[in-house]
């Protein structure tokens, strides 16, 4: 069934984008507009404050009456994280719901500079810029991404956010710059397997390998004019 949904939506999607079809199509599984108004009561009232009932089709939206987790740290800056995130997952209904996510995405330092969701914002907010061919755009976002991440010791997020950096300014032609970008995630990377200990050293890494694209473009960008 949720096969046959899913192909239904994207067949009737295609026939909405080539003016086939008047209004564009709905999917249930993509319709986030209730999650976000959870997720904006969370972020911008204040805690103890009563939610309001809602209309429309979010009619029944309730919080439950137990506000202990309300009050744990780091709630509001997760709501306004997920909001972002539920808004660009809403994109394909209303594009216009991505540039929410960006302008959601791109607060969140704003409101919390000190949550540990503002790196990944910041990259979510380079992959839609990316995704749009803005690579100016794209390169800013990651670079942001990348500060925050050092700041906050993720190693993950900071090695993810210089080889988007290297990628981007490669895309822009500007090469010497990309290739400083994989330089630095080579050397980081570098750094990271030499503090390991023994016994994490001979376990297999999954997915994918930064270091090894990184060296494959570093080689590329210098072999540009």
């Amino acid at each position: 069934a949720y096969n046959r949904a899913s192909d239904n939506f994207a067949r009737e999607l295609d026939m909405y984008n080539r003016g086939k079809l008047l209004d564009p199509p709905t999917d249930a599984k993509r319709d986030f507009s209730r999650s976000i108004a959870l997720y904006k009561y969370l972020h911008w009232v204040p805690p103890g404050t009563a939610m309001e009932p809602l209309s429309g089709k979010l009619a029944g939206v309730i919080l439950e009456q137990h506000d202990s987790w309300r009050r744990r740290e780091g709630i509001s800056d997760a709501a306004m994280y997920l909001q972002g995130f539920c808004e660009y997952e809403m994109r394909e209904i209303e594009p216009k719901f991505e540039q929410k996510a960006v302008a959601t995405l791109s607060a969140l330092e704003d409101h919390y500079p000190k949550s540990r969701y503002v790196a990944e914002a910041w990259l979510r907010v380079g992959e839609i810029n990316f995704d749009n061919n803005e690579y100016d755009k794209a390169a800013d976002a990651y670079e942001r991404a990348a500060n925050k991440a050092k700041e906050k010791g993720d190693n993950g997020t900071y090695s993810l956010a210089l080889y988007k950096l290297g990628w981007s300014h490669y895309q822009l032609y500007k090469y010497a710059v990309a290739v400083r970008w994989f330089q630095k995630l080579i050397e980081f990377e570098d750094e990271i397997k030499a503090a390991e200990k023994p016994e994490d050293k001979d376990k297999k890494k999954a997915g994918f390998d930064l270091r090894k694209e990184a060296i494959e473009y570093l080689a590329k960008s210098l072999a540009e004019p």
